[in-house]
């Protein structure tokens, strides 16, 4: 059956609405953008130790929104999460607190999230290897003391260490091997199922750690990631990261982030990641200028890819 080049032209279209989208975003817009990036760099808070803070030091999330930021590209951020590795290979929440072990919960697997993308940013092979050695030796545990199983390696977790040991050139151990029931069926659910805020956060970390090591020529992303996030932005539409991730940098994108990335620093003693958090709440009025200098410098990343497509 012949196929009218018109009607191959409207598919196209359909197919590829962000292109359309991204037209639109102007160079005024993006200056705008990058001048409220560089509002957020200038009162950002940080630890004495030049590692980042919500407001308080030693940060006990540093390392998962310090790998994330340094994925994005912002490389300052990197250092924090190489120094919360320890001499044995064990990976801590903060360099201020490697090596106390008086305290429960010293790491998760949304630490560990971090922790990989700061492997997919820098390909710090010795401290893959390393963490690979102290994970193995403590029977696949994170840490040894915990309120829950946080520290233990899920399904999920472990293929997502797989995707990144694959990108890394190294052979995933048995235990990184990737389970198509959890990607295909789980992922899905949870993201469905699970309560708003920061778990569809790191749902969404997820599918951008994924799509990351596909970009830098690693193994290709799942393709559920499109539909966790499809997900994600049902369940909040006016979050600006997951519609970035799902839709791409469009005009609606970067007007949220315009409007919910304060100019000054907010009067709140403790601040927070505005993207893991429901949007009803408003919690961008206690932004702690980390997540705007982040979801501006993916939104650019994107913003680079689409153009180079044209």
């Amino acid at each position: 059956m012949k196929v009218s080049q018109n009607f191959l032209m409207v598919l196209g279209m359909l197919m590829i609405p962000s292109l359309s989208a991204f037209a639109q975003i102007s160079a005024e817009k993006m200056d705008q953008l990058r001048a409220k990036r560089e509002l957020a760099r200038s009162w950002a808070p940080l630890c004495a130790d030049g590692t980042q803070s919500h407001g308080h030091c030693p940060f006990g999330d540093m390392a998962i929104f310090s790998g994330m930021l340094c994925l994005s590209g912002e490389t300052e951020r990197c250092n924090g999460v190489k120094h919360a590795q320890g001499p044995d290979g064990r990976w801590w929440r903060s360099p201020e607190l490697v090596g106390n072990d008086n305290e429960v919960n010293t790491f998760s697997r949304d630490q560990a999230k971090g922790a990989l993308a700061y492997l997919v940013a820098t390909k710090d092979v010795a401290a893959a290897l390393s963490w690979q050695g102290y994970l193995e030796a403590h029977d696949k545990k994170m840490c040894p003391t915990t309120t829950d199983n946080r520290c233990t390696i899920t399904s999920g977790t472990g293929q997502l260490f797989g995707a990144v040991w694959e990108y890394l050139g190294l052979k995933p151990a048995r235990w990184m091997k990737k389970s198509l029931w959890y990607s295909n069926v789980y992922d899905q659910f949870e993201a469905k199922f699970q309560p708003t805020g920061f778990p569809m956060h790191l749902n969404a970390l997820n599918a951008w750690i994924r799509l990351e090591i596909e970009r830098r020529g690693g193994p290709k992303a799942d393709s559920v990631d499109q539909k966790v996030l499809k997900i994600l932005v049902q369940r909040e539409p006016t979050n600006p990261y997951f519609l970035l991730l799902r839709n791409g940098p469009t005009e609606e994108v970067a007007n949220l982030i315009l409007e919910k990335c304060p100019d000054q620093k907010p009067k709140d003693e403790l601040l927070d990641w505005s993207w893991q958090r429901d949007q009803s709440h408003q919690v961008w009025l206690h932004a702690s200028g980390h997540d705007c200098i982040y979801i501006v410098n993916v939104f650019e990343k994107e913003l680079s890819l689409l153009s180079n497509r044209n």
